[in-house]
Order: structure tokens, then sequence, then C-alpha cells
């Protein structure tokens, strides 16, 4: 549901239910072989307010989840600003406070996630981009995490680019690296990488991710 006060405010709101016992969607990290009907809703608020020449959002999430008699309930509260600098740069930075909670009898610690109590995470974020050309654009995002679990850190940094060809043919592609720190286990860093091709039709679209 979306409702345009006037042209620089726009007030949104989104209600997501999920019900359903295929495995990979149980669990996005793949632990899970063995079908658990598990319910989900997510609902969500924000609103939209283009002040001058800065673009800024306020966001708000609520997450249900639940599955095997262990039930996460999480909140999370954010906002972000964009604007251009010059004709060609963009900036964009943003903040992101959750706070979550897991309670149950189904709790199990082969299943990541699965561990009971109260956890929160706050996140820097940002990025900058550049029109490279008519119908292409590069830049780097980064993004800083701190989790109350285990006082872990998660920084990341990433290149991305985009590139277009009309009528509706589009490729985007980045490549980032992740660090992990943590009170009670080893750094940990991996390379990120991901890529979509796809193309519009009059009235359909077509993709193919990796």
């Amino acid at each position: 549901l979306q409702q345009v006060l006037s042209p620089r405010l726009t007030l949104s709101a989104t209600d997501t239910y999920t019900r359903n016992d295929q495995p990979a969607q149980t669990n996005s990290f793949g632990l899970n072989t063995q079908r658990q009907t598990f319910s989900s809703n997510t609902f969500g608020l924000s609103a939209d307010w283009l002040l001058d020449q800065v673009a800024t959002q306020g966001y708000y999430w609520n997450s249900y989840f639940t599955s095997n008699d262990t039930t996460t309930v999480a909140n999370t509260l954010g906002a972000n600003a964009s604007t251009t600098i010059g004709p060609l740069n963009t900036v964009r930075a943003g903040y992101e406070v959750s706070a979550s909670n897991t309670t149950g009898s189904g709790s199990d610690t082969s299943t990541v996630g699965a561990t009971s109590g109260y956890a929160t995470s706050q996140t820097f974020y940002g990025s900058l981009s550049r029109q490279t050309g008519q119908y292409s654009t590069a830049g780097v995002s980064s993004s800083y995490t701190l989790l109350s679990v285990d006082s872990a850190r998660i920084w990341n940094v990433s290149l991305f680019a985009s590139y277009g060809v009309p009528p509706g043919l589009s490729l985007s592609a980045s490549l980032g690296y992740s660090f992990l720190t943590s009170k009670d286990e080893s750094d940990t860093g991996i390379v990120t990488t991901n890529s979509t091709l796809s193309y519009a039709f009059t009235r359909a679209v077509a993709s193919i991710s990796a």
C-alpha cells in the first residue's frame, strides 16, 4: 500500500506472509535437509522524503518466524539519504539497528540461528557511484556491522558496475571482500561476487543470476 502525500513525500506499507516446508527456504545456509513446516511474516513501514536535492528514507520492519517449536521476533529501524555530487556522482549513506529474540523448546545447536536468546545488531553503510557512460555506472560500497552475539564485527567492501543496452538488455556485477572478527572464533575473510543478466520484453522480464 502506497500513499503519495506530495511530490516530495511518499508513505508505504508492505506485508508478506509465507508458509512452506522447503528446506532451502527454512534455512539459508542449507543445513536443514528434512522438511519442516515454517511460517514467517514480515511487515514494513517506510517514508520517502525529498529535501531539496537530498532523497531521504526512514523505515521500520517487524518480522516473525516460527519453525520446529522455535520462534524468532525481530524489529529493525533504519534511515538513509542520498544525493548527487556534480552531474555524474551519487553518494548514499545509512544506519540500521535491529533487535531479535528467539524462544521455544525447538532450539537446536546444529542449526545456525537456532540458539535461544536476545541479540542486537547495528549496521553503518555507504556507497559512491559514478555514471561512466550513457548506459553504464560503476562504484564502491562498504558496510560495518556490530553484533552483540560473541561481540562479532563484520566489515565489507565491494566494487560494483552495471551496463544496459536499449531496449531491454542489462548486466550488473559486483566483487567484494568481507571480514569477520569475534571474541570466541578466529578471524575469517571471504570473497563474494554476484552478477545478473536480464532482458526486458514488452510485458515480461527474463533474468539469470549467479
